[in-house]
Formats: C-alpha cells, sequence, structure tokens
C-alpha cells in the first residue's frame, strides 16, 4: 500500500510527511489547517490573521514568517 504523501492530525498537531514527522509551530499549523479548509480559495491576509489569531493584536509581520516557515516544512513540491 503507497503511504500517504501528508498525514495531518489536529488533535495532536502533528504533520506527518510519508510517515516522518514535520516539525511546526502551533501558529503555523493552524494557519495549515485553515489553508486545507478553504481549498482553491484566495484568502486575504486579514482573514489568515482573524483565523488563526481570534481577539488579539498581532503584528502583520507573524503571518509572513509563519507562512514561510510552513512553505519550507512542506517543500516545494507540496505548493502543486
Amino acid at each position: 500500500m503507497p503511504s500517504t504523501p501528508l498525514l495531518s492530525m489536529r488533535a495532536i498537531s502533528v504533520l506527518s510527511r510519508d510517515g516522518l514527522s514535520v516539525p511546526l509551530t502551533p501558529k503555523a499549523f493552524e494557519i495549515l489547517l485553515v489553508l486545507v479548509r478553504n481549498p482553491g480559495r484566495v484568502l486575504k491576509k486579514d482573514e489568515l490573521i482573524e483565523e488563526v489569531w481570534p481577539d488579539a493584536f498581532v503584528d502583520e509581520n507573524n503571518l509572513p514568517r509563519n507562512i514561510s516557515s510552513l512553505r519550507k516544512a512542506l517543500g516545494e513540491d507540496c505548493r502543486t
């Protein structure tokens, strides 16, 4: 049986790729979940911030920093 390339287990906030754990910060993991819940939809920066950091003032630089770490963790081949 072929392995699943990416597996997300929200209850324990773990991302697995080809059977190996992919380290993500909690906020990067939350961003990933928001994106997965909205396939094919372009989300605005403000929407992502509101979903991931509700009822909190957050510096705008937190989002690109977390997106960058998420991209690195997923690797280039996961962009397609």
